[in-house]
């Protein structure tokens, strides 16, 4: 059987830019392609000429769109379609093309297998498609009836794969120089052929290399970092249209990287004297973690030039590190000879009149210094660290879990500076030790809400902790506060009455987060 035209394109009038659109990718070497617009010659009886090509076509492709149903000629022509299918369903193919949400079947078309063009799939999607199944269609239409047609398999296309890894690997979200700035390394290996994608970041080198590792300054993420992204790039040397469908990653094995990544943030505010903290930025514990160090002056701005010699004078032993912790060294500081214990004497802010600073102690003994004279005193207990810090430089050793599930040592140098007296936190209140929450009604009288707390002072100790009060729509509140310690003793707080604005977006945000399904 022959066909002087492969597709027929049906189509509604004020459709006819989307079907020229489509003529213009399906017509050519592979296909010939029948369009009223254009293939009908001036003075052509058009009525009797496009019929003629509807049945001298293996395929009528009806456009479908929200105009379809107005349109009385693309009508006439679904039916003939139809007609011309049932006569003999290989002999003629119908294939609706959807163009819009708004469209809907028309009679006859909704069993059949259709295309629908989206955001995700346009015109050139539907034509490369089409191209691609017009030769099966041609061998079904040619068969004898009752032979299964089995397609030859086509010869193979010239088609060149060229496969890297995207070097725009940086985090929107995250700012962070080049050292800490993540990129991945693509190399063939000549002796295997395989293809080799790995991690590259400075500072992974430096642990690689026992470093030493500088403090990292950051507020949630210490690296600008992303997921690796392979580069596919693909070139059709032939003469055939070529339709790739579908990347199919075949994963024969996928192991943890229980390797530990040190961080050391440094204490830029003066917030977290006599400490330093330490993160642990990869997915296995550093075990039997160690610090070994030297403590020397630095100037006043905190700077010094570490020490890596051996013999380390101070070692802390840190246990297994598997996220983070805040390593105490007021010991060794101690040993280092700052007067901690002359340091406490001073008593904690009260309150500044001008340059009037005013200390209580744990006795309720006041002091009052001049800034001036609150420096002085200070300085008498810093032993050799006249600064206020300590310039801390040595080596961390601990063990390391491989890929291969193997354990090896490791050591690498690294520095930091710790200061000895929270310098930017005087006079601010002490951190809260823990946060509670409760949820009030937003209607009702004669209620209560009890929320049990942990919080223990001994004598001379002052605490802080937080209760969140939640609701679910803005709402006024009167309540007093009862604090039970002791075995039945209390502290009530005077009368409070709190106004509350909860937001109607934020308060359905909470609520979607909470039913929304897990990500797969």
């Amino acid at each position: 059987m022959t066909f002087d035209w492969d597709f027929f394109i049906a189509h509604a009038g004020a459709d006819i830019e989307r079907a020229e659109a489509l003529y213009e990718r399906l017509n050519g070497p592979v296909a010939k392609v029948f369009l009223d617009k254009k293939n009908l010659l001036l003075g052509d009886n058009w009525d009797a000429k496009i019929a003629q090509a509807q049945r001298a076509s293996l395929i009528t492709l009806v456009l479908v769109s929200g105009r379809t149903d107005r349109a009385y000629y693309e009508s006439e022509e679904i039916a003939a379609a139809i007609a011309l299918a049932r006569e003999n369903e290989n002999g003629h193919r119908v294939i609706p093309v959807f163009l819009d949400d708004a469209a809907e079947p028309p009679y006859g078309l909704r069993v059949k297998q259709s295309l629908r063009l989206d955001a995700d799939f346009d015109m050139s999607d539907a034509a490369d498609l089409l191209l691609a199944q017009l030769p099966q269609v041609k061998a079904l239409a040619r068969a004898e009836p009752g032979v299964v047609v089995v397609p030859a398999a086509p010869p193979p296309a010239k088609v060149a794969l060229s496969l890297a890894v995207d070097q725009d690997q940086a985090h929107d979200d995250v700012m962070a120089d080049e050292a800490h700035t993540l990129a991945y390394e693509y190399t063939n290996q000549r002796s295997s052929g395989a293809i080799v994608i790995r991690p590259r970041m400075d500072y992974l080198d430096l642990i690689a290399d026992g470093g030493p590792i500088d403090p990292t300054r950051f507020t949630w993420v210490p690296f600008s970092w992303n997921f690796p992204k392979l580069d596919f790039k693909l070139v059709n040397n032939s003469k055939e249209t070529v339709l790739f469908s579908d990347v199919i990653f075949e994963i024969s094995e996928s192991r943890l990287d229980p390797a530990p990544v040190l961080v050391v943030e440094p204490d830029v505010f003066q917030s977290n004297a006599l400490h330093f903290r330490l993160f642990n930025e990869g997915w296995g514990p550093a075990a039997g973690l160690k610090a070994r160090f030297h403590l020397t002056p630095t100037s006043a701005g905190g700077n010094g030039k570490p020490r890596y010699d051996e013999p380390y004078p101070y070692v802390l032993a840190l246990g297994d590190l598997e996220e983070d912790a805040n390593v105490d060294v007021s010991t060794s500081l101690t040993r280092a000879g700052v007067d901690l214990a002359g340091l406490e004497g001073l008593g904690r802010f009260s309150h500044r009149i001008g340059d009037q600073i005013t200390f209580v102690n744990a006795q309720g003994v006041e002091r009052t210094f001049t800034a001036a004279q609150l420096a002085a005193a200070r300085r008498a207990f810093f032993g050799p660290f006249q600064s206020g810090a300590a310039l801390l430089s040595g080596q961390f050793e601990y063990n390391a879990q491989t890929v291969d599930g193997e354990s090896e040592a490791r050591a690498v140098k690294f520095w930091t500076v710790v200061w000895i007296y929270n310098e930017n936190r005087a006079g601010v209140p002490r951190p809260p030790a823990y946060e509670y929450a409760t949820k009030f009604r937003v209607e009702g009288k004669d209620y209560q809400r009890q929320v049990s707390i942990s919080q223990e002072l001994k004598a001379g100790e002052t605490d802080r902790f937080l209760v969140k009060i939640g609701f679910d729509k803005s709402s006024q509140h009167r309540f007093r506060a009862r604090l039970l310690f002791n075995n039945g003793r209390e502290i009530v707080s005077p009368s409070i009455e709190l106004r509350g604005f909860a937001p109607r977006s934020g308060i359905k945000y909470m609520r979607d987060k909470r039913t929304r399904p897990p990500a797969r």
